[in-house]
């Protein structure tokens, strides 16, 4: 996500340059929960259940690569391997 950021500032300045200021501060201010509008965060990085299934492979291959004998090619090409 902090990658993000300066993404999301130039998209704000954007927002501030076409009038849309207001609007951008209403929303800091009220902070609406992300499920006010599901659909317009579905297929985006911002979509929940995408970035719960995301989450749910990334355990699965860490829980796979763990499990695995330390001996395993996986293993021995990690950064770390000795």
């Amino acid at each position: 996500m902090p990658r993000r950021i300066p993404v999301l500032r130039h998209v704000e300045q954007r927002l501030d340059e076409i009038g849309l200021g207001p609007l951008v501060a209403e929303l800091r201010e009220t902070r609406p929960p992300g499920s006010t509008w599901p659909a317009a965060f579905a297929g985006s990085e911002l979509d929940p259940d995408a970035a719960r299934k995301r989450m749910e492979k990334l355990l699965a291959r860490v829980e796979e690569l763990v499990s695995s004998p330390s001996d395993s090619p996986a293993v021995q090409g990690a950064p770390n391997a000795r």
